[in-house]
């Protein structure tokens, strides 16, 4: 059994709250070409009793996380072939067991196109971006007036702003610690809503539960 089949199997009996050896014999009877009713109803000797529910979690989280390690392993590879591997990124990559964690850890390595704010900078924004960022409550369009630069994209008071905007934003969508901050701040505190379109009442009928529903988002149920 290699290292990455071991962690896998310890993430499984953390989250499901069961034992390992509970773990090593569902995986090896889901591997086996076993489904989780027949394991449910025929190995649960096999499983030490792990009912129906606990193996529904069991095979959900053992698919999202080998596929979690594939990427995993293609992240530490791309950004060890950069040269830019140090031994603390590659502890976070190691210890990373959600995919859009593991995606904000890569996001500054990840080869693309010139960003909008890189355009904003070289067209010499990025002192404006400074003073906005500074002062939240200077006279934004005054200070963006002395900004414009046709030559680079940016004619108008608005596309300044926005050009602005973007360079504050790179430092914040290249942080993953801010990102997971804000991640679970929202996860904790944001809530979903939705109405009915005006007019569209008789037609959405087979919906009138949410014709003004809200739910805080941790409170929504998987389905």
């Amino acid at each position: 059994m290699n290292t990455n089949t071991v962690l896998i199997n310890q993430q499984l009996a953390n989250e499901a709250g069961v034992a390992i050896a509970q773990v090593r014999a569902f995986v090896e009877l889901y591997d086996d070409g076993n489904t989780v009713p027949f394991i449910a109803r025929y190995r649960k000797e096999a499983t030490q009793g792990l009912d129906d529910v606990q193996l529904r979690l069991l095979e959900t989280r053992l698919i999202y996380l080998r596929e979690l390690e594939i990427r995993r392993q293609t992240i530490l590879k791309t950004i060890a072939s950069m040269g830019k591997l140090s031994a603390d990124l590659q502890h976070k990559i190691q210890n990373c067991f959600h995919k859009s964690s593991l995606e904000d850890l890569y996001q500054p390595y990840k080869s693309k196109r010139i960003s909008k704010g890189q355009l904003a900078v070289e067209a010499g924004l990025k002192p404006l971006a400074d003073k906005l960022w500074q002062q939240g409550d200077c006279d934004a369009p005054r200070l963006a007036s002395s900004y414009l630069n046709p030559g680079k994209g940016f004619a108008e008071v608005e596309s300044v702003l926005e050009g602005a905007l973007f360079i504050c934003m790179e430092p914040i969508i290249n942080d993953a610690a801010l990102l997971e901050k804000l991640r679970n701040y929202l996860l904790a505190n944001a809530a979903f809503e939705c109405n009915v379109i005006k007019g569209k009442e008789q037609q959405a009928l087979k919906y009138k539960d949410y014709f003004d529903y809200q739910e805080r988002l941790n409170k929504i149920a998987p389905h």
